[in-house]
């Protein structure tokens, strides 16, 4: 067991090399400069956010500590829904301006997670997906087709940038991937404890629907939260054979295999373009 501070630039590794290395608290958390950032008096919203203060400290520069919103990055931030309601939002359940009130999240963990860097995990068996987050539709890339979403997100605001902890809970999760149990005010239900990314072989990344029976599409639980499925439901078929996309009805074999629906993370998942079509990305 080795503990010590994540250091160096963004794009580069340590030298350092020990048979296991397991991500200390310190590696985001400076124990000498962390702040309280939010203040609450009681267990109800709203709280007291101090932009000034933070429990955080790019790994490229622990010494400091960071404070930066999002709203310094990008003026596309909508925040998702506060748990339970569709009139506040996160991350303090006020409503008004919350970019300047949400830690700039992209600029964080891209100090890690980039193009650059390769990080092995141990619990998935293989190389994280390396983010792009300037070209990711749920980044700023640009967003494009049929969008289909549900408040406080619509067709006629997109192209807007997320926070990755709109969507990840860094400190742990049931669900896959650090995924948050509840996501834009609703709980995910029930858990996602598979996906096809690591239940099958992959070539690119990509798993093979037609050669697979593997029809989990639980992922869709995650994607319900921002995008409307069929008739509101964890179902995706109208939405993917909507007349402007690449896929018209016809020849279902050729996608499918014995009927089974395409699960989601064979086609949507962090660096992911179109198996059909390299030029349209996916997520």
């Amino acid at each position: 067991m080795f503990s010590f501070f994540v250091t160096g630039q963004k794009g580069t590794l340590l030298s350092f090399t020990p048979l296991k290395i397991i991500v200390p608290c310190d590696a985001c958390h400076n124990p000498h400069l962390v702040q309280k950032h939010l203040r609450r008096s009681g267990s109800t919203a709203p709280g007291t956010i101090d932009t000034s203060q933070s429990a955080l400290s790019l790994p490229s520069n622990h010494g400091n500590l960071f404070v930066s919103t999002i709203s310094n990055t990008t003026s596309n931030y909508q925040a998702p829904y506060w748990f339970g309601s569709t009139s506040s939002y996160e991350p303090d359940g006020s409503t008004g301006d919350q970019a300047s009130k949400t830690t700039d999240y992209p600029t964080f963990c891209t100090d890690c997670h980039n193009t650059q860097n390769t990080i092995y995990s141990t619990s998935l068996g293989r190389n994280l997906r390396q983010i792009d987050w300037s070209n990711e539709k749920h980044g700023f890339g640009a967003a494009d087709e049929i969008l289909s979403l549900r408040g406080p997100y619509s067709n006629a605001t997109d192209n807007k940038v997320l926070s990755c902890l709109d969507c990840h809970e860094p400190h742990g999760s049931p669900n896959v991937t650090l995924l948050r149990p509840a996501v834009n005010g609703e709980e995910i239900s029930p858990e996602i404890t598979a996906t096809a990314l690591e239940a099958l072989p992959s070539s690119g990344g990509y798993c093979s629907p037609i050669s697979s029976t593997n029809g989990n599409k639980d992922l869709g639980l995650l994607c319900m939260r921002c995008h409307t499925g069929d008739n509101g439901g964890n179902a995706w078929s109208e939405i993917h054979h909507f007349p402007d996309t690449n896929y018209p009805r016809q020849s279902c074999g050729n996608c499918h295999y014995s009927g089974n629906p395409i699960n989601c993370s064979c086609c949507h998942f962090h660096g992911s373009v179109d198996p059909f079509n390299s030029t349209r990305r996916t997520f």
